[in-house]
């Protein structure tokens, strides 16, 4: 198990996989992480694996490209008309999962805390917002915004 009482060795990431609700996954690289923090994390078994109730995350706005989308969701990995990233997770708050890949390929999935609000299955605790220089802000946190 590579997170120890919610804390992340940063230097050991490779990269961390956003899973959105609806099945998509953004992928971002280290360099791309600006701030990283998991709070009250409760481990299911001795894969890694467990629930966080503080998720707080700054991605770099160089990110926010269509490339940064690793799964299937669309056939033929078809990106025509998708939205950049940032302008996914800011319109539905829906991230559901943090997957943590370290460098020597281990993944901790880490699952944010949900209070489910209306139909469109967005997280009431999840934040987020464009800081100044681009960035993206990203809180999953009953007590604290982004």
């Amino acid at each position: 198990m590579k997170i120890q009482n919610g804390v992340i060795d940063m230097s050991n990431i490779k990269c961390l996989d956003l899973l959105l609700e609806n099945y998509e996954c953004v992928q971002l690289q280290r360099t791309d992480i600006l701030y990283f923090e998991i709070k009250g994390f409760t481990p299911y078994d001795k894969s890694g694996c467990g629930n966080a109730q503080e998720i707080f995350l700054t991605i770099c706005a160089r990110a926010n490209k269509l490339d940064a989308y690793v799964d299937d969701f669309y056939e033929d990995n078809d990106k025509a008309g998708r939205e950049l990233p940032f302008d996914r997770i800011i319109r539905y708050h829906d991230v559901a999962v943090v997957k943590i890949i370290f460098s020597d390929d281990i993944k901790n999935c880490v699952y944010a805390n949900w209070c489910e609000v209306g139909i469109e299955e967005e997280n009431l605790y999840h934040t987020n917002r464009i800081d100044g220089e681009g960035n993206l802000r990203i809180s999953i946190s009953s007590n604290t915004k982004a």
